[in-house]
C-alpha cells in the first residue's frame, strides 16, 4: 500500500514537472500579456494616468473609425465562414467518392493553408490588379474590368473570398476525416430502403457531421473575427476605411499612433464579442445525433 502510494506521489510529481515549461510558456506570453492589455485599457498610457471606462466609450460611441472596424469585421465574417463551411462540405463530399488519387487533390487543396498568409494576400494583391490576371481575363471576354481593391464595394468581399480560399483545405480535411468515420453500413441500409443521395446527405451524412460542423464554425468565427494579415498587405485598411478590421485598428492605435491603452481597450472588447459568440454557438449546436 505504501509502495502504491510513493509510486503515485512520484507520477504526480513527474506530471508537474514534465508540464512546468508549457505552464511557465502560457503564463509569459499568454495570461501575462492580457493581464497587462486589460490593465492598459484603463489607462492613458502617454502619461500612465488611469481613465477608467473611457477608452472603451472612445471606441464604441465617439471614434467612427472604432465602430467602422467591428462592422467590417462582422460583415467578413458573415462572408468568410459560410463560404469555407459550406463549399468545403460539398468539395469534401465529392472527394470522399473519389478512389483514384484523392490523397493529390487533398494535398492540392490542403497546400494553401501552410502557405504563409504574407506571400498567399501578395500573389492575390496582384491578382486583383487593375492589370492582373483576372482583369485582363474579364477584357479578354468583353467585360468591363473591375476596381477590386481599389473600389470600396468590392475590397472586403475580395479579401474575404481570397482568405477562404485559402484555408478552405483544413475544412475539407476535417469533413474528410469525419465522412470516412461514418459506417458504411448506414449507407448500404440507407440505399437498400431507397433513399436517395439527397436524403442520404441530409438524413445520415449532415446529422453525423454536426459535431465536425460546430467544430469549423466556431475556429473559424476565431480565427475570421482576428483578421489582419490580408487587410495589412492589400489595402491597409482603405479605400475610405471598407476594409478596416478590429484588429488592424488596434494595431494602428497602440503601435502607429502610441495610445497603447485605447488600442487595448479595442482588444477587449473583441475577446468579449468572440467570448459571447462562442458561448452562442456551443448552446446552438448542443444536440447530438446518433444512429
Amino acid at each position: 500500500m505504501k509502495n502504491r502510494i510513493a509510486i503515485r506521489r512520484s507520477e504526480v510529481r513527474f506530471a508537474y514537472i514534465a508540464l512546468l515549461p508549457v505552464l511557465v510558456y502560457m503564463v509569459i506570453f499568454v495570461l501575462f500579456p492580457v493581464f497587462m492589455s486589460l490593465l492598459y485599457s484603463f489607462m492613458n498610457t502617454r502619461n500612465n494616468t488611469f481613465v477608467g471606462l473611457d477608452n472603451y466609450f472612445e471606441v464604441l460611441f465617439d471614434d467612427p473609425r472604432g465602430l467602422k472596424s467591428f462592422a467590417n469585421t462582422i460583415k467578413y465574417a458573415l462572408i468568410r465562414i459560410p463560404f469555407t463551411v459550406v463549399l468545403g462540405f460539398f468539395i469534401a463530399n465529392a472527394l470522399n467518392n473519389v478512389r483514384t488519387g484523392r490523397s493529390i487533390l487533398l494535398a492540392g487543396f490542403f497546400a494553401p493553408y501552410i502557405t504563409s498568409m504574407v506571400a498567399y494576400s501578395t500573389i492575390f494583391l496582384y491578382l486583383y490588379n487593375n492589370i492582373g490576371l483576372i482583369n485582363e481575363f474579364l477584357r479578354a471576354m468583353g467585360l468591363p474590368a473591375q476596381g477590386f481593391l481599389r473600389d470600396p464595394d468590392q475590397a472586403l468581399i475580395c479579401i474575404a473570398l481570397m482568405d477562404g480560399f485559402k484555408h478552405i483545405g483544413f475544412d475539407v480535411v476535417m469533413y474528410i476525416a469525419a465522412l470516412q468515420a461514418v459506417p458504411d453500413s448506414l449507407y448500404e441500409a440507407a440505399r437498400i430502403d431507397g433513399a436517395s443521395p439527397r436524403q442520404i446527405m441530409y438524413k445520415i451524412k449532415l446529422p453525423l457531421l454536426q459535431p465536425t460542423i460546430l467544430y469549423l464554425v466556431v475556429v473559424i468565427t476565431i480565427w475570421t473575427l482576428e483578421v489582419f494579415e490580408p487587410i495589412y498587405v492589400m489595402t491597409d485598411g482603405g479605400p475610405l476605411n471598407s476594409t478596416r478590421s478590429v484588429i488592424f485598428t488596434a494595431y494602428q492605435a497602440a503601435f502607429k499612433d502610441g495610445r497603447l491603452g485605447y488600442g487595448s481597450a479595442i482588444s477587449m472588447l473583441l475577446f468579449f464579442l468572440i467570448f459571447v459568440i462562442t458561448l452562442v454557438q456551443l448552446r446552438l449546436g448542443r444536440t447530438k445525433w446518433e444512429y
